[in-house]
């Protein structure tokens, strides 16, 4: 893969072209520190498989005018965001701009990859949070309650209950059960129990093959 980063924080944009290039090894990461530095770099080159744009670097709604700007001039660009926000309602605007996806800087190395994989195929990648209707904060207060589990919402989600494929969404995105505990605001054994239940409906044996399944079958 060839990828450009867009970030002016070099320890950042270095740690994670060195992620990348550590999981995958075909990789080619080039790192662009200035806006005029990315508009060189991307007119002199041939197009990356995918740009991804720091949030943090263009914080204060610039992210949305950059996305149309880079998707004016370059319209076969692949875009993506790298963000710790994990506010649905950023995520899904976005997206709406034109950005294949957003990749949360909580996001495990594996599930880091297999999002940017994705995304320089051609596909989206949108994180579990954002298939919460909602902010986070109402998202959070909405699962605030651990007895009480949501219906399952819907054939796609595989016979799971709303809960169970919530913690399948997290899942995917790489969460520790820990902080699956703290995104959903329910106990770390419950989360056990639910992941328990996650791997008997869908038919695997582990947390391994549960991620793969859920990369596969498009749940993030």
């Amino acid at each position: 893969m060839n990828l450009v980063i867009f970030s002016s924080h070099p320890l950042l944009a270095m740690a994670m072209g060195q992620i990348i290039k550590d999981e995958d090894g075909q990789s080619d990461v080039v790192i662009a520190r200035t806006w005029s530095e990315l508009f060189k770099d991307l007119k002199e080159k041939q197009l990356p498989d995918l740009i991804i744009l720091d949030h943090d670097t263009l914080a204060g709604g610039h992210i949305m005018s950059a996305l149309t700007e880079i998707s004016e001039q370059f319209p076969l660009a692949k875009l993506a965001v790298l963000s710790q926000r994990q506010d649905s309602q950023i995520i899904r605007s976005i997206i709406a701009k034109g950005a294949r996806g957003v990749i949360l800087k909580s996001m495990a190395p594996q599930a880091m990859i297999h999002a940017i994989k994705l995304m320089t195929w051609g596909d989206h990648f949108i994180p579990g949070c954002a298939l919460f209707s909602g902010s986070r904060t109402d998202h959070l207060a909405a699962c605030s309650s651990a007895q009480k589990e949501p219906e399952t919402v819907s054939e796609s989600s595989f016979g799971l209950t709303g809960r169970e494929y919530q913690v399948l969404c997290c899942l995917a995105d790489g969460l520790s059960n820990k902080e699956i505990a703290r995104r959903l605001q329910i106990a770390e054994v419950t989360v056990k129990v639910h992941l328990g239940r996650v791997y008997r409906k869908i038919g695997v044996q582990n947390r391994a093959n549960a991620m793969r399944f859920a990369w596969e079958h498009g749940v993030s």
